[in-house]
């Protein structure tokens, strides 16, 4: 029996609910996984593993319990036999090690694993796409790019919102986040976008009587370790994103959309600030009770 688990625990259940996966080994790659070998006996001798990647490079260790890493993602031929000491086979298996990013909630994540996500997520507001291009390859996508995209394809007509009206919500915000995910992985390969799980604010918010508003001091999202708090100007004021630049329309591109201070949003949002801005939980200073924050009683009704 072959078994494998990371710093995140047992990696069988991380197929869990994914038929394709269920019952299979499921290996992360770049992250150092735990491979141990064991006949369910009290047979002693010696342990060889062979491990081949998908492009036929090959690995060879030895004992019952290894470490390795898998660089390439896909399908990796694990072999493992068990010799006694004068060379006798006593047992071997022949598994097939998937090895898939896996998605986690994002609080799940380990400080360093949380780290490296947000540095390469910052570098998609640091760097402009022509220039990451060159120095991260051509799935380098930069956040001058997305908002470009959105605000031109989005909001540029509000008679005619390609993203947010019928079924091109769904199509072009995948689109979206498989990009935005491409770009990452291109800053750094041994991360993947997590998921944020806003139910779980939901339910402390509901619990405790409050209104949407609370969610900014419920959530450790927006402490300086995530994404920043913001001042009374929703200005963001701390973590990476403090006072990042806001995307400027250029002389060069006339028919960018933007508003009249010549910032690449909806034209009809005519704020003038020249940075980043997140301005939640109220309307016009109105707190919007009617739209509390999701639950789960919430998503299992849909």
């Amino acid at each position: 029996k072959v078994t494998a688990s990371n710093e995140y625990g047992d990696s069988s259940l991380f197929g869990r609910g994914y038929p394709w996966l269920e019952g299979k080994l499921v290996v992360e790659p770049y992250k150092l996984t735990h491979l141990k070998a064991g006949t369910g006996t009290d047979e002693k001798g010696d342990y060889e593993w062979i491990i081949r990647a998908p492009d036929g490079q090959t690995s060879r260790l030895f004992g019952s319990k290894i470490s390795f890493t898998f660089i390439q993602g896909g399908a990796h031929q694990v072999d493992v036999a068990l010799t006694s000491s004068d060379g006798v086979a006593l047992a071997s298996s022949s598994r097939v090690a998937h090895a898939v990013m896996v998605k986690r909630e994002v609080r799940s994540l380990s400080p360093a694993d949380r780290d490296k996500f947000l540095d390469a997520m910052h570098t998609l507001w640091s760097t402009g796409t022509k220039l990451g291009r060159e120095k991260y390859g051509p799935e380098f996508t930069g956040m001058d790019s997305f908002v470009t995209v959105h605000a031109g394809q989005a909001s540029g007509n509000v008679k005619c919102d390609h993203w947010h009206e019928g079924s091109g919500f769904l199509t072009h915000h995948l689109a979206l986040a498989a990009s935005f995910d491409m770009a990452v992985k291109a800053v750094d390969p041994s991360v993947t976008t997590p998921y944020w799980d806003f139910t779980i604010e939901g339910e402390k918010i509901l619990n405790a009587g409050l209104g949407p508003k609370a969610i900014e001091s419920t959530s450790e999202m927006f402490s300086p370790e995530w994404f920043g708090s913001t001042d009374d100007l929703s200005h963001v004021v701390t973590g990476r994103w403090a006072h990042e630049p806001a995307t400027l329309a250029v002389k060069e591109k006339p028919h960018m959309t933007h508003n009249s201070y010549g910032i690449v949003r909806a034209p009809w949002n005519n704020g003038r600030d020249r940075e980043l801005t997140r301005h939640m939980s109220d309307v016009c200073g109105i707190e919007p009770v009617n739209k509390p924050i999701p639950t789960c009683h919430t998503h299992w009704e849909v």
